[in-house]
């Protein structure tokens, strides 16, 4: 990931964001430990199990 995210900033980006699924806790712990930090949650509109 820090690859892409310098691969970005070489072309001109100077911010990069990631939509994750609160629930996929092992891509949330990742995007964190890249440096990644939480701006917004969205609550999903569907009921459990009705999706």
């Amino acid at each position: 990931m820090p690859g892409a995210c310098a691969a970005l900033a070489r072309r001109g980006a100077s911010a990069v964001a990631v939509v994750t699924p609160s629930t996929h806790e092992a891509a949330v712990a990742l995007h964190r430990s890249a440096g990644f930090t939480v701006v917004r949650e969205k609550r999903d509109r569907a009921r459990a199990g009705r999706a």
